[in-house]
């Protein structure tokens, strides 16, 4: 067995994956575009503007399925922005359409076309920096961990807390581990659930394992040390 926790990291490899895709397709745009701007030609607006027209309807359908995916989904976020730039592209051949029946700027076609490659770039990267982040066991950025520490402490039989560890297996699944100093260990276990309830319900950890002791433990010096390099500033 090994895979211990599933293939939920999976949807953040694909999603990094779509945030390549992404990069790859935006330098492409961005060239092809700059290459049209040197030679700009005539395009035909009328079927253009029937085309865009009937491919901007279809497409609202999954973007408007996946909007809210999206939010909590890294994966869905990189399929969705594929769809928006099939989207995005539909709009900008109806402006530039519209743009050359009316003014005859051959040139507003690529110089949209650019734009919407810096889009592209700019979508690509945040894609490729939330997937890495997540591959790296950084603390999720939605938690804070000094105040996750506080909480743990304020419960009664808690006397400190350290080898304090937050990551995330994918977006949405939090996960912890801790070293708790106790001063009662015949309320081990009360202490222990009030610990991961707390856990549970104040901060929406997806699981946590909790290390119950007495006395401190021989990792001390580690784990002092790890701290002090986690706050650090980056």
């Amino acid at each position: 067995r090994f895979q211990t926790f599933g293939s939920l990291r999976a949807e953040i490899v694909g999603a990094q994956a779509n945030g390549f895709f992404l990069l790859r397709m935006a330098w492409l745009v961005f060239w092809m575009s700059l290459m049209r701007l040197q030679n700009p030609v005539d395009l035909p607006t009328t079927p253009m503007l029937f085309a865009a027209g009937g491919a901007l309807i279809t497409e609202l359908i999954p973007l408007s399925l996946l909007y809210k995916a999206q939010k909590t989904n890294l994966n869905i976020k990189g399929a969705d922005w594929h769809i928006l730039q099939t989207f995005a592209g539909s709009l900008i051949i109806i402006v530039a359409a519209l743009t050359i029946w009316f003014t005859d700027f051959l040139e507003i076609d690529p110089l949209l076309g650019m734009a919407f490659g810096l889009l592209l770039l700019w979508a690509s990267w945040t894609i490729i920096r939330a997937a890495l982040y997540i591959l790296l066991d950084n603390v999720p950025r939605d938690l804070d961990l000094n105040e996750v520490q506080s909480a743990v402490e304020a419960i009664h039989g808690v006397d400190s807390v350290h080898h304090l560890h937050a990551w995330s297996i994918t977006e949405g699944k939090n996960i912890l581990s801790a070293h708790v100093l106790v001063s009662n260990f015949g309320e081990a276990e009360y202490t222990l659930q009030s610990i991961q309830a707390m856990l549970k319900s104040d901060f929406q950890m997806y699981f946590s394992t909790i290390q119950l002791e007495t006395e401190v433990c021989p990792e001390i010096e580690e784990a002092e040390e790890i701290d002090f390099l986690r706050q650090q500033p980056d």
